[in-house]
């Protein structure tokens, strides 16, 4: 090179600079070109490896979620035991009278229940019925006989309950209460 005449060597060496700028600036992006893949190989590596472990977390309560489903679906099957799937009426009459035994609360008039497709919710699988008591109990006795009653059948609820003075020269009070009943539709026989 110290033969070469000065401005040859300068083009020379400018050669050299640009030639060093450019491999520089190519291997600068080719760094970060592979630093950013490696960024996102490692995000990526992490999100699969938090998935994984949710569902291998998930995997481990598979047999307590079961155990639960069994718990609820036998809960179930009692409550839908203790309710009418046939005549509303016999089952509202037999079920109050057992009820009321052992408790001062007198019963004579049961209406006739009216049954309705249930309006709560979209695509409940029960009807509901409806039906108006009317009777004479002291306040105490009332107000544990609606208690016992709405905790032993959940699927049952006391409404419009209206109290007014006795006419029996005790005191005892006149009620009228309309009692809300969930009705499990009748299965289908099965056709072989």
């Amino acid at each position: 090179m110290k033969k070469l005449p000065k401005e040859k060597r300068n083009q020379v060496i400018l050669v050299w600079l640009v030639v060093v700028a450019i491999v520089v600036g190519w291997a600068f992006m080719v760094l970060d070109y592979q630093l950013k893949a490696r960024q996102h190989a490692k995000e990526s590596l992490d999100k699969r490896m938090d998935q994984f472990s949710t569902m291998t977390k998930l995997i481990a309560l598979k047999d307590d979620y079961q155990a639960k489903a069994e718990a609820a679906t036998f809960e179930l099957d009692v409550i839908e035991s203790k309710m009418t799937s046939g005549d509303a009426f016999s089952w509202a009459v037999n079920t109050l009278r057992d009820f009321k035994q052992g408790r001062n609360v007198d019963l004579p008039q049961i209406s006739q229940p009216t049954v309705t497709k249930t309006t709560l919710l979209p695509g409940f699988p029960y009807d509901q019925a409806r039906l108006t008591v009317a009777g004479l109990a002291y306040f105490h006795d009332l107000g544990m006989f609606i208690a016992d009653f709405e905790n032993q059948f959940p699927h049952a609820r006391i409404n419009n309950l209206d109290i007014q003075p006795g006419t029996t020269g005790d005191e005892r009070l006149s009620f009228k209460m309309d009692i809300i009943f969930l009705v499990k539709p009748e299965q289908p026989a099965n056709r072989s």
